[in-house]
């Protein structure tokens, strides 16, 4: 059983109850010629999730687009923090001075260097961490030969057995001492809390923590409006997760504060902690374009390094949010039917459960063959009009010969010489 109902946009889309991964799904759409739906726009966003309703129970829909929870970045640009290596160094000196991180990685071994140590540059190898005001005395060395995942982050290297990663600490911010968190901690978004000796220290933490937060305001009435010039800083007392301060910040015309915040004049901060604009989040949908974390309101979901995107109701006062989830995990699954013509919306009703997910498929198939079979069914049944239609021409075209003829017929069979006389024997 399927339902649709039409909408006023340039896109359709199918939504499927049948439980499967996130892989499952998508390869279901391909072989339709289709793929999972790709939320691009506020408009589609807010017309789907008047369409989709507010079901009795919590839904969960798979949608093209995955997550990982790799690199810090700022949000409000889609700019990484900057943890690119200068390169790979070794050194002809003995560095016997060190610090030693368990979960050492460029972001904490350079906010390190930075903040407590006043130096330029960072370098790493496994575990430890040096700091340098300068590298001339390093010797350059071939970027291979270092190797090492570092403990804190796989997706980097920290150095190698005689090497160590080099990094500028420039751009760096004034993380906390053993800050920020591991990757995998589930401690991806950052928030920043006013030291004793007035500056502005950088912590990671739970995104879903409810916090208060600071916005970075460009539009020159917003600012007025506080008697401050723009762009300016506001703070917002109001404790929401990180993900509700980030779209709150962008309706005001901004966005959560960068690294600037740490020079910014007469803001009062006083002892508590306020959200801020890094998380090491990133979103992206299929076709390699960034979700629009402005746009969308999520929850946190399944913090782990690699995701899958699903659309979730989360009860009527949330609504539908991105969230992300465990990509074996089983749920149904949202098409976007590549045609033309306004939405139309296709549910198909099959309930099923992650353990009868191939009678499903099954079933799809059979839908298929039913279709093909009607079709067959229509063509015979019109061969067979017309068939008939052909048949009853002919015998008509008989009948009308013979009533013409009748009269010839009649004579030919009274005598024989009419017969030969009309076929023309006789003319000679």
């Amino acid at each position: 059983m399927e339902s649709s109902q039409t909408l006023g946009l340039t896109f359709n889309v199918k939504v499927s109850e049948t439980l499967k991964t996130w892989r499952k799904a998508r390869e279901s759409c391909n072989e339709e010629g289709n793929e999972l739906l790709q939320i691009k726009s506020e408009q589609q966003f807010s017309q789907l999730q008047v369409t989709l309703g507010n079901p009795k129970q919590k839904e969960t829909y798979w949608v093209g687009a995955k997550e990982t929870r790799q690199r810090w970045n700022w949000a409000h640009e889609r700019r990484d923090l900057h943890e690119e290596t200068i390169g790979c160094y070794g050194s002809h000196v003995d560095s016997n001075i060190y610090t030693n991180f368990t979960n050492n990685h460029p972001a904490i071994c350079s906010g390190f260097c930075r903040t407590m140590m006043r130096r330029q540059y960072s370098g790493l190898q496994g575990h430890k961490c040096y700091c340098f005001y300068g590298i001339e005395q390093l010797i350059w060395r071939n970027l291979s030969s270092c190797n090492l995942e570092c403990p804190g982050n796989p997706f980097q290297t920290c150095g190698g057995a005689n090497e160590m990663n080099i990094f500028h600490n420039w751009e760096v911010v004034s993380w906390g001492l053993h800050e920020p968190s591991a990757i995998g901690s589930g401690k991806d978004c950052a928030y920043i809390l006013l030291s004793k000796d007035g500056i502005i220290k950088w912590y990671s933490g739970r995104c879903t923590l409810r916090q208060k937060f600071v916005c970075k305001i460009n539009s020159v009435s917003v600012c007025s409006w506080v008697n401050k010039t723009a762009p300016c800083y506001y703070v917002m007392a109001d404790k929401v997760t990180w993900f509700e301060a980030r779209q709150r910040c962008f309706w005001t015309g901004g966005y959560l504060a960068d690294a600037e915040i740490e020079n910014a004049e007469n803001l009062n901060l006083g002892e508590d902690v306020f959200w801020a604009g890094l998380s090491r989040i990133g979103q992206s949908w299929i076709d390699g374009t960034p979700v629009d974390l402005q746009y969308l309101r999520h929850t946190e979901g399944i913090a782990e390094i690699m995701s899958c995107l699903a659309l979730r109701f989360n009860g009527a006062k949330l609504g539908w949010t991105l969230e992300s989830r465990l990509c074996n995990e089983h749920h149904g699954s949202i098409c976007d039917i590549r045609m033309q013509g306004p939405m139309n919306l296709n549910i198909s009703n099959d309930i099923s459960h992650p353990h009868d997910g191939h009678v499903h498929e099954n079933q799809d198939l059979n839908s298929y063959f039913k279709f093909l079979l009607a079709i067959c069914a229509s063509c015979a049944v019109l061969i067979l009009l017309l068939t008939f239609f052909i048949y009853r021409r002919r015998k008509h075209r008989s009948v009308q010969l013979k009533r013409k003829s009748h009269f010839y017929y009649i004579l030919e069979k009274i005598n024989p010489m009419y017969g030969r006389f009309l076929s023309g024997e006789n003319r000679k």
